[in-house]
């Protein structure tokens, strides 16, 4: 899979999920099989699938031949310790970040009783908040980095993250222009936001790279 494919892939799957909890605040999370039955024949009728190109066909039938034989773990220069799962640090980092910014707004009182819902240090959480949890997806659990048929697929949720981070920058800046956290406290979000996102960027171009070596 190419980085479009998987892109293509994602933006498919994130139609898909925001169609469906739209309709469970609606009519119910009782309703959630017959609902996600409905959108995926929905989305398969607006946008359906294109059928697979003979390349595409022979890598499909190429990895089932590899999974069948007990080898799907295991890539060329992949060891042993590679392939255990585990908790990723970056994700342990962002998840304590986020911590540590939820305890000090609350302790310190950084949101007013009266604050809208726009209120920069809000949307400063909140884009951590979905930074951590689309983290956690990408990273927990798997291997890194990623074996050959799985790179593309890594690749759209880091970029997420990325986005989620950028969020994360532009609000704490906001919180900086409306003077409403001290520059000691601002410096401390901006520092560490900053560098998981030079992480993640490091990260992506790792995997792009790889996917480079696997076209040639």
């Amino acid at each position: 899979m190419t980085e479009d494919e998987a892109d293509a892939m994602q933006a498919r799957s994130d139609l898909l999920n925001d169609r469906v909890q739209a309709r469970l605040a609606r009519e119910g999370a009782e309703n959630y099989a017959r609902i996600l039955q409905e959108e995926i024949e929905r989305l398969n009728r607006e946008h359906p699938a294109p059928p697979p190109t003979p390349e595409q066909r022979a890598r499909n039938q190429a990895w089932l031949e590899k999974f069948n034989s007990g080898q799907a773990g295991t890539s060329a220069g992949e060891t042993e310790d590679d392939e255990q799962p585990h908790e990723h640090a970056w994700v342990t980092r962002l998840a304590e970040f986020l911590d540590r910014c939820r305890a000090r707004a609350e302790s310190e009182n950084w949101i007013p009783e009266d604050a809208v819902p726009e209120h920069p240090v809000r949307e400063l959480i909140h884009a951590l908040e979905r930074a951590t949890v689309k983290l956690t997806v990408a990273l927990n659990g798997r291997r890194w980095p990623p074996e050959s048929d799985f790179v593309a697929l890594t690749i759209p949720p880091l970029k997420k993250v990325r986005e989620y981070l950028d969020d994360a920058l532009r609000a704490a800046e906001s919180c900086e222009e409306e003077a409403l956290l001290d520059p000691a406290q601002l410096s401390a979000i901006l520092r560490d936001a900053g560098e998981i996102a030079q992480q993640i960027d490091a990260r992506i171009a790792e995997l792009r790279a790889k996917l480079e070596r696997g076209a040639r």
